[in-house]
């Protein structure tokens, strides 16, 4: 169990985390989340996916912020080069050398 803070009332909730082949494994992975809880870089196990949280991102966060052409712009990006790639892969599995790999990220796309 891991006591999560809730950065909406600042206080902290336990958390629970399971699916561990042995306690040894599931032991590692506590001190792991307490270590990144306590660098303040945690991130909550989540089903999410890369390609969720872009489409969420462009739609529900930027829409209204952007003009209409750079936001087709952004959406033609994320659509023809980002989804098909990294799209697949758990938000909290990503790490920069999946990104480094899509081809279309060595070269400028906007």
């Amino acid at each position: 169990m891991l006591r999560v803070p809730d950065l909406a009332t600042g206080k902290t909730k336990p958390q629970w985390v399971g699916g561990f082949d042995s306690e040894k494994s599931a032991k590692l992975a506590r001190d792991k989340a307490r270590v990144s809880l306590s660098n303040s870089n945690y991130v909550a196990p989540s089903k999410a996916t890369v390609g969720d949280y872009l489409i969420t991102w462009i739609n529900d966060v930027h829409a209204s912020q952007l003009k209409a052409t750079t936001l087709e712009r952004y959406k033609r990006v994320i659509n023809r080069y980002l989804v098909p790639e990294l799209g697949a892969i758990k938000l909290q599995d990503l790490r920069p050398s999946h990104v480094q790999k899509v081809p279309s990220m060595k070269k400028r796309v906007f």
